[in-house]
């Protein structure tokens, strides 16, 4: 779709310039965009997201252009990066984000939690090739560590907006524990990997099967990321 590949290049475009809380909140923009069945009524209910009514009118307008373009042809380069740019401009400017911090309806109340956990699993998968080697474990790429990083405390703020207080309780104690990792340099540990990937596992069954004793399982998970140097002792 051509507005969530727009919304991914000016995401892109933002975090390479640092703006990483504005990257993320168009990236889950992007997300939600991209699974809606009726992409008007999706495109209308973030008009009503305070301060994004501008960004909403545009892509309005680019969808608009799309069907009518001729047998469907796709924007040119030059236009593709003239709409991205006309995006950014119409971004809601920082302050005015912090003002409607706390009015409904909330960015990430829009947002379907099952995107937010996507990306973090695709960011984890991401993290899990990178980390090989010609089939061996070399390490940890801290880059891709950092969008992991971003991706957990994303889906943290995306849980506790929509009352799923286990799942934000499983994110922030994912970003202590990867944010630990990070900050003490330990990305050639091997069981750094084998934690992760077992975290996501474990909060990917309790979402499945919502039985008692997955859900017994992701307390214990989470009170483990909780402490990530007793968890990672050197052997």
């Amino acid at each position: 779709m051509h507005i969530t590949k727009l919304l991914q290049g000016l995401e892109a475009m933002l975090l390479d310039s640092g703006r990483r809380g504005e990257g993320e909140k168009v990236g889950l923009v992007a997300a939600r965009l991209s699974h809606a069945r009726d992409i008007d009524r999706a495109l209308q209910a973030l008009y009503g997201v305070s301060g994004w009514n501008a960004v909403a009118i545009r892509l309005m307008w680019y969808v608009e252009q799309m069907r009518h373009a001729a047998g469907g042809v796709s924007a040119s380069g030059d236009l593709f990066g003239h709409q991205v740019a006309e995006l950014l401009a119409a971004m809601p400017a920082p302050a005015a984000e912090e003002r409607d911090v706390n009015r409904a309806p909330d960015l990430a109340r829009t947002v379907d939690i099952r995107d937010a956990l996507s990306r973090f699993g695709s960011a984890l998968e991401e993290l899990r090739r990178a980390s090989f080697s010609d089939g061996a474990f070399s390490a940890l790429p801290e880059s891709i560590l950092d969008r992991v990083i971003e991706e957990s405390a994303l889906l943290e703020r995306v849980a506790s907006a929509q009352q799923s207080r286990d799942v934000a309780r499983f994110a922030k104690a994912f970003t202590v524990f990867a944010t630990h990792v990070r900050e003490q340099g330990i990305l050639q540990d091997v069981r750094v990997l084998h934690v992760i990937g077992t975290a996501n596992l474990t909060l990917q069954t309790v979402l499945e099967t919502a039985q008692a004793d997955d859900f017994d399982s992701l307390y214990q998970t989470i009170a483990l990321l909780e402490s990530p140097q007793t968890l990672l002792q050197p052997q």
